[in-house]
């Protein structure tokens, strides 16, 4: 039986499901969010710099180029649900006709993405189906129906609208005609030797952009919101903010289940964000899944030896609470601490020993605060919410 492309989109398609399970696949959590093009061209762009994985969207970005919309063609899952709902929706003698926006879309994610800015890259189809999966998580918290309804919304439009979604919305699919549009042009250049001039409507698009992408510098920087634990890595807040997709790959990737999505609805750009939560657990200091597995560069990959200096907290210690001001022996914030930073000291004004912490060692990873009987160790955010220093 000869290989169809359809063969190869459910195959696409059974894969991506596997890596989009609310379960720890390692390094492969949410593969194929590396592989669309239009989230490393916005992750790239941003950040001005690429990761190793970034290799999978080049070889695609590379393949688009060759051929017309070839990551639809072959390997978009959420593409090959819209064909089936499209057909089941069969002709619609009452269908709506969208305006064709893929293109500017792309077009305008890529400005924004230039000002420091790929807050749409979130609008990726694949991106939508990766949250849709987060339904079968065990336990479901109620801000995540957010995430998962991307997905609903989108074959929602293809049964209204058949077709729509992949041909007149899609801005993955928009970035590949993009692709196509610039090589065509390339080509009649080089045929015609006529110099290829952008239209009205592309610099309308540019304006746009750039215009938006102004705006929300302007006004995304004079938002004061409470500060949160950041996932080791992370960018600064107001990057953090507009550079995550919220795929939730770092939720799936953290063995102790301490990044969770924050909701602040007093903080509405840092909604599905990821923050940590100790109220259960601690940061593994050997552990950089979080970084290893962001498609987007808003936690940036580090190694276990940089983590030393990827601050995320601070501690507080309540000494009257306090075993070892009680005279009762307790050492185990200092047996905890896999980073030196707790040292049992003699207090000459009391006479007795108490703990202290050495700032410039203790990173706020948490593990003092579970272990201690009393529960007198609180970890304080840290201004800003940046917890990238150390990471050059």
């Amino acid at each position: 039986m000869k290989l169809q492309p359809r063969h190869i989109r459910y195959f696409s398609l059974g894969a991506a499901v596997l890596t989009a399970l609310p379960v720890s696949a390692g390094v492969f959590t949410g593969l194929h969010l590396w592989l669309s093009p239009f989230i490393l061209l916005n992750s790239a762009l941003a950040l001005k710099t690429l990761v190793l994985f970034n290799i999978f969207g080049i070889a695609v970005l590379i393949a688009a180029l060759v051929k017309d919309r070839w990551f639809c063609r072959y390997l978009c899952p959420t593409g090959i649900l819209c064909d089936i709902t499209s057909k089941l929706a069969g002709k619609n003698p009452a269908r709506i006709t969208l305006p064709r926006v893929n293109k500017s879309l792309a077009a305008v994610s890529l400005l924004l993405s230039l000002f420091g800015i790929p807050i749409l890259a979130i609008l990726d189809p694949v991106n939508a189906f990766y949250n849709f999966l987060r339904i079968l998580s065990p336990a479901l918290p109620a801000v995540l129906l957010i995430n998962v309804s991307g997905l609903i919304l989108i074959l929602f439009l293809n049964v209204i609208s058949p077709g729509s979604w992949c041909g007149r919305v899609c801005p993955l699919g928009g970035l590949q005609l993009l692709l196509t549009s610039a090589r065509q042009a390339l080509k009649q250049r080089k045929e015609s030797g006529a110099v290829y001039t952008p239209g009205r409507r592309h610099l309308l698009t540019g304006l746009l952009g750039g215009g938006v992408g102004l705006s929300y510098m302007f006004f995304a920087r004079r938002l004061q919101a409470a500060p949160l634990f950041r996932p080791p890595g992370s960018l600064p807040e107001d990057q953090l903010k507009s550079t995550c997709i919220r795929c939730g790959n770092c939720l799936k990737a953290c063995p102790t289940e301490i990044i969770k999505s924050a909701f602040d609805p007093g903080d509405p750009a840092g909604i599905l964000a990821p923050e940590l939560d100790f109220s259960l657990s601690y940061c593994l200091p050997e552990c950089t899944s979080c970084g290893d597995v962001c498609p987007s560069g808003a936690i940036t990959a580090f190694t276990e030896q940089q983590k030393k200096q990827l601050f995320v907290g601070t501690v507080e210690i309540n000494l009257a609470k306090c075993l070892l001001t009680h005279n009762r022996e307790c050492n185990q914030c200092k047996l905890s601490c896999a980073y030196d930073a707790i040292e049992i000291a003699s207090s000459d004004m009391e006479s007795t020993a108490i703990p202290e912490v050495k700032a410039s060692r203790c990173v706020g990873c948490a593990a003092c605060k579970i272990v201690c009987p009393p529960g007198a160790i609180e970890i304080k955010p840290l201004p800003g919410n940046s917890s990238r220093s150390g990471i050059s």
